[in-house]
């Protein structure tokens, strides 16, 4: 068991979306709550008595509140605006898969936040449960038993990770993919979760769990615009053989015009100059999915 997975089975009590669990902070993993009351206490006490840069502090650590509470709406405008008495917690994301059946890890940032997608009450039920799975499964809400769900939502980790590689070498189980949150709690943008100056023990979990895939050779992948949070706590990884960068900077994605060894992409500008750029990412490609193992629906 990775230790993120271990450090989340701790998260037992459901987030219900009533003001009693909003006060209680159920949106935050026990740990992570009782790291806070203690290194930022500011944020817990009367804020009349709290000023200069440990109010700035508060206010973003507020701003966030409003976020994984779901305490926003869309106006007529189609504009954010604050709503304490619309709540809807949202259930941490800090990972997708797990280490046991992974070949492929995927690092991110943060689940993201808008009020116009407030997850419902089955896919909220569905993130928690997957976390007390001994096996936890890659994106639950695309897939189910191992197949992927088309209906008329979009499924992310399917239209930018999962079909890539499908389209390449046909239906493979998607627990052969693994997912991990630098910060597992949902904001709107990166500047929201800026209060904290330290590693939350969520975060060490994680950072714990990047060693533990590297222990066992999986290929890594992290984005390129962000790879510098998770170096900077690894800095071993920067020289892992096996470790990819997203190049899409708006976007992470498994296409295969898309992905290319971090070593690679530190010396891209002289490659594309000599013409073989191209040539390169399509054997890095071929190497990126190696170990993925095809599968036959059906068949056991």
């Amino acid at each position: 068991m990775s230790s993120v997975q271990a450090f989340w089975k701790d998260y037992t009590t459901f987030p219900e979306n009533t003001h009693d669990h909003v006060k209680q902070y159920r949106a935050f993993h026990p740990t992570d709550l009782k790291y806070l009351k203690e290194y930022y206490p500011h944020y817990f006490t009367d804020i009349v008595n709290v000023k200069g840069r440990k109010l700035q502090e508060r206010l973003k650590f507020e701003q966030h509140l409003y976020q994984v509470n779901g305490m926003y709406v869309l106006d007529k405008n189609n504009q954010m605006v604050k709503d304490k008495d619309h709540i809807h917690i949202w259930v941490p994301e800090p990972y997708g898969g797990n280490l046991e059946q992974a070949k492929i890890l995927i690092l991110l940032v943060n689940p993201s936040f808008h009020p116009k997608y407030h997850p419902t009450e089955y896919e909220k039920r569905v993130l928690f449960n997957n976390m007390h799975r001994e096996l936890p499964d890659f994106a639950p809400i695309d897939f189910v038993d191992g197949k992927a769900v088309h209906d008329k939502h979009f499924k992310w980790y399917y239209h930018y990770m999962y079909q890539h590689i499908e389209q390449e070498i046909g239906y493979f189980h998607p627990n052969q993919l693994f997912s991990l949150e630098y910060f597992p709690y949902t904001s709107y943008s990166r500047d929201d979760v800026t209060f904290y100056n330290a590693l939350l023990p969520s975060q060490i979990a994680a950072i714990q769990t990047v060693k533990e895939a590297m222990d066992k050779g999986l290929t890594i992948i992290a984005r390129s615009t962000d790879r510098t949070r998770w170096l900077s706590h690894i800095p071993e990884l920067a020289q892992y053989d096996k470790l990819f960068v997203f190049t899409n900077f708006k976007q992470p994605s498994l296409h295969p015009d898309e992905v290319m060894r971090y070593e690679t992409y530190r010396k891209k500008e002289i490659l594309t100059l000599k013409g073989m750029i191209k040539e390169v990412r399509r054997k890095e490609w071929e190497m990126l999915i190696q170990d993925i193992v095809p599968e036959k629906i059906g068949f056991t």
